[in-house]
């Protein structure tokens, strides 16, 4: 793979969380150590509080149908300047302990309950379009 270098990754990429269509708003900026700008080390130092720009929250309407027409339902996407680098679907990890830890929240939870709502719409939709029938 051959990607363009950005100079803000000496300062972090953010993992952002996609689950059935949203883009949650909690995140977390994964860090670098020893002066590299490649993150491979999972810890509470390489892990930061981070927040969405905009541009960021916008993202998911440029992905989700896409997402959606592949099966794709549960993705980590790493950002840099608003740019998405990588997006992870095998092994998409989402830092459910670091982010409860850094927002104060129950995570797991949140995504349950999208995962959930996702379902229920998806099945009345289905139940819907039987009844045209």
């Amino acid at each position: 793979m051959i990607q363009e270098y950005l100079p803000a990754v000496q300062e972090g990429d953010k993992r952002l969380i996609y689950i059935c269509g949203k883009i949650f708003d909690y995140c977390v900026k994964k860090v670098a150590t020893n002066n590299d700008f490649k993150f491979n080390e999972h810890n509470e130092n390489t892990l930061k509080f981070a927040q969405l720009t905009d541009k960021e929250k916008h993202i998911e309407e440029k992905i989700k149908d896409k997402f959606e027409q592949d099966g794709i339902y549960l993705a980590g996407l790493d950002v840099i300047d608003s740019k998405i680098i990588e997006i992870n679907i095998t092994s998409p990890c989402f830092f459910i302990n670091e982010i409860n830890n850094i927002f104060n929240i129950n995570f797991e939870k949140m995504i349950v309950d999208r995962i959930e709502l996702y379902s229920n719409s998806r099945s009345q939709a289905f139940m819907d379009s039987l009844s045209i029938c």
